[in-house]
């Protein structure tokens, strides 16, 4: 299954996700009216791909409780996902979908989260340490770098 098929819990074939317009604010509104569980369970696959652990996982989702993620794991589709929250999954798919235009499929794209860079955006440091920091803002600015890069 790709990491952008949304699974169908009526059948056992996995269901694309919407296709993009050119419309950010359409794409935004598509990601926002899909249910909880295939946004977690796209995100959950992801945040594998990129060996995030549990403190990662619920800084880049913008929640302050393990607990809550925990329960969030547990019963996906009952997930209560704020505004926030859906805002957050879709600048981390952004940020998946750049690396892989970027570098392909793989471990190019999927350990670019964890290599340090130079630019004067990470300092050295590797982006995952930008992204997990708790702002909605540092993902949409890893995302924008990663844009910036596929428009060169």
């Amino acid at each position: 299954m790709s990491i952008m098929s949304v699974p169908n819990p009526a059948a056992t074939e996995a269901v694309p996700p919407p296709a993009l317009a050119d419309d950010p604010v359409a794409d935004a509104r598509e990601l926002l009216a899909l249910p909880p569980g295939p946004l977690l369970a796209m995100f959950e696959r992801l945040a594998g791909r990129w060996g995030l652990g549990r403190d990662e996982r619920v800084a880049l989702l913008g929640i302050r409780s393990a607990t809550t993620y925990g329960r969030w794991r547990a019963a996906p589709d009952r997930a209560n996902l704020d505004l926030g929250t859906r805002e957050r999954m879709g600048h981390v798919m952004g940020i998946h979908a750049a690396t892989v235009a970027l570098f392909g499929p793989g471990e190019a794209s999927s350990g670019w989260v964890r290599r340090p860079h130079t630019g004067p955006l990470f300092r050295g440091a590797a982006p995952i340490e930008r992204m997990a920091s708790g702002l909605t803002g540092a993902l949409a600015e890893v995302r924008h770098y990663l844009e910036l890069e596929l428009a060169r």
